[in-house]
């Protein structure tokens, strides 16, 4: 989990002013091995993109509700590893500029 309140980064171009104590991003993980089959999850509104640095692992991106799905094919079956929970495209556009917003 990443929460707000801290310190300003004067690099940073994305400058998040969340209260303190407030968790704005968030990251779960299975603790069993779950197929993306069984996980009951609309993957129709997500781009599926591979990962350049893995033959078996791919990205599920849906950039409007700040959600990626990272999967790994083990066995011949797509596991899923984690849902990673960012905040909403309209957030992010009040916050960032928007070449930083599209990647």
């Amino acid at each position: 989990m990443w929460f707000g309140g801290a310190k300003a980064n004067k690099d940073d171009p994305c400058k998040w002013k969340v209260g303190e104590n407030t968790v704005f991003v968030y990251v779960v993980a299975p603790k069993r091995k779950l197929l993306v089959s069984e996980a009951n999850i609309d993957l129709n509104k997500f781009r599926k993109e591979k990962d350049p640095e893995s033959d078996c692992a791919f990205y599920y991106y849906d950039e409007v509700d700040g959600t990626t799905i990272s999967t790994r094919i083990r066995d011949g079956e797509e596991v899923l590893e984690s849902i990673h929970r960012d905040p909403k495209l309209i957030e992010r556009q009040k916050h960032c500029p928007p070449q930083i917003v599209r990647q």
